[in-house]
């Protein structure tokens, strides 16, 4: 599957841009409540979305062990705990636009996202378009990678250009003195 996937980036990327605003348009989520006062939730949800929701859990879903022992909980359990702390973090936020961000590593040719032609993969082999991809780097801590011809890391960038929220913070909250003065008496 992912060899037809890598071919149809090569031979139709614009049909892969199609298929992203499809899965975009369809997205949904359904929510019910069992007779023990359980909550059932799915969610359907755009390809990008899903590969940061995806990268998420499977980082918070593996086993720790419980005194020393393998952790007793299945999958599905961990799965389950990973949803109900991300959920947490997310309410218990004071300001929800500053949670970071979870990482999302999209392998790119810069040629081709400049010129929005061909395509590139997340870190699973999903195809990700130029549009797509151009798009979701506004929206992310972007981390420049500089590769070799045999597509080894040569230089990295930084994630942030400017001052954090929290050295913006400090210097606008900083005591404001004026400088002695210099002119003599």
């Amino acid at each position: 599957m992912r060899a037809g996937k890598y071919v149809r980036t090569l031979v139709d990327p614009g049909g892969v841009y199609k298929d992203e605003q499809d899965a975009t348009a369809r997205r949904a989520a359904r929510m019910s409540r069992g007779k023990d006062g359980s909550l059932h939730f799915s969610a359907t949800v755009g390809p990008i979305i899903g590969e940061k929701i995806y990268n998420l859990f499977l980082a918070m879903t593996k086993p720790k062990s419980v005194d020393g022992e393998k952790d007793p909980r299945t999958f599905e359990q961990r799965l389950a705990d990973a949803f109900i702390k991300a959920m947490t973090i997310a309410m218990t936020a004071h300001d929800i636009p500053g949670l970071p961000r979870s990482l999302l590593i999209v392998t790119m040719d810069f040629d081709n996202l400049q010129h929005r032609t061909g395509c590139g993969e997340t870190q699973s082999g999903q195809p990700v378009s130029p549009d797509l991809a151009r798009q979701t780097a506004c929206d992310a801590d972007t981390l420049p990678i500089v590769l070799g011809g045999k597509g080894e890391p040569l230089a990295y960038g930084r994630t942030r250009r400017l001052a954090s929220p929290a050295q913006r913070r400090a210097h606008r909250n900083r005591p404001r003195t004026r400088p002695a003065s210099r002119r003599p008496s």
